[in-house]
């Protein structure tokens, strides 16, 4: 066999296995999901393994979802009942470790809660009914990767959601 087409069907052959090497991982990332999530209200030490924050003292009741999709998807939820001062100071914490990583975050301030649009309640767990909140909080940091917080301030409920 001539060189020059012995070279042609090695390089071929490099450039085809390196594109179905390439095509493997993109459907691997893009289809690949995983997915944590308590089978209902948990103690706070069985969900502190899987939340992305410290949780309180007080905190009991917990509910998360996590689901994690390769390299394009990211949703976090958490849930818990604790006292309303220690719903605001964790949420002060998760925004004062965020400053500390990221040099241009900010803690936000709190304002009045909002209720989300029924599309967007529909993309949330079942647990996760932060339009039940009639006098509460809520904070974000605006933007992607960054968590949005509501504290239903009667019942005692911290709610986190933060997605890519």
């Amino acid at each position: 066999m001539k060189p020059i087409i012995k070279y042609f069907l090695i390089t071929c052959a490099v450039v085809l296995g390196a594109i179905f090497a390439l095509a493997g991982f993109l459907w691997w990332s893009f289809d690949h999901v995983s997915v944590q999530k308590s089978s209902g209200p948990t103690s706070r030490a069985k969900a502190s393994s899987h939340v992305p924050f410290a949780l309180p003292e007080s905190a009991h009741d917990v509910e998360y979802s996590i689901e994690a999709g390769g390299l394009q998807y990211y949703a976090c939820f958490v849930r818990f009942v604790a006292p309303s001062a220690d719903c605001r100071a964790a949420a002060e914490a998760i925004f004062a470790d965020r400053a500390k990583t990221y040099q241009n975050s900010v803690v936000p301030k709190f304002g009045s809660a909002s209720h989300p649009s029924q599309a967007e309640l529909q993309q949330y767990p079942g647990w996760f009914r932060v339009d039940q909140i009639t006098n509460g909080v809520e904070t974000d940091a605006g933007g992607n990767w960054g968590p949005h917080i509501w504290i239903d301030e009667d019942r005692g409920i911290f709610y986190y959601f933060m997605t890519d």
